[in-house]
């Protein structure tokens, strides 16, 4: 049975044994299917006071869903589809990430111009073991007013040595998208 996460909660990323996962898929889905929603990845490494992306690759959204070392994926659900529980997913190999990322910032933002995420409806979002196919931690989006803007970051992942812990924020990033992508070096093409 996974855990119920409220906004803000950190957990660390181990299995029943409380060894590190290698592989995690984080799954978001939302009420509204015909609403497009981009879901977007970027693997940071520490950069002075902060993080940033080390190269293009390392920023996954829509029109690049993997990154070279095959690491990291992305897929999606176009409008209107609706198979599966998640309508979008992001999958990490901790074992072939570059050892010099120490941060992955899971975001969403709107797709249609001036569009809100609002309009998605009710957020779940959820992080399941790849190696054993059990979901792990699931949070739901309770408070509609808080996707009134265009981005969120919905996870943020740290790592300290082979372990990697999770905070589920759901907060909206001050600028949108140009900023999300602008702030950690990455471009969007």
């Amino acid at each position: 049975m996974p855990k119920r996460l409220l906004q803000g909660a950190a957990v660390n990323l181990v299995d029943g044994n409380e060894e590190p996962v290698r592989r995690v898929l984080f799954g978001a889905t939302w009420s509204s299917v015909g609403v497009d929603v981009d879901m977007c990845a970027l693997l940071l490494t520490r950069s002075g006071a902060g993080y940033r992306v080390p190269s293009e690759q390392d920023f996954l959204y829509r029109n690049r869903r993997t990154t070279p070392d095959r690491s990291a994926f992305l897929t999606y659900l176009t409008p209107g589809q609706s198979i599966g529980p998640d309508r979008a997913q992001i999958m990490l190999d901790f074992g072939s990430m570059n050892p010099e990322v120490s941060r992955v910032v899971i975001a969403m933002s709107a797709l249609r111009q001036g569009g809100l995420l609002r309009e998605m409806g009710t957020l779940r979002t959820r992080a399941m073991d790849l190696a054993t196919g059990e979901t792990m931690y699931v949070y739901q989006h309770g408070n509609a007013a808080a996707l009134d803007t265009q981005c969120i970051t919905l996870w943020t992942l740290d790592r300290t040595g082979n372990r990697w812990q999770a905070r589920v924020s759901a907060t909206p990033y001050p600028g949108g998208p140009p900023a999300l992508v602008r702030d950690y070096g990455a471009k969007a093409s």
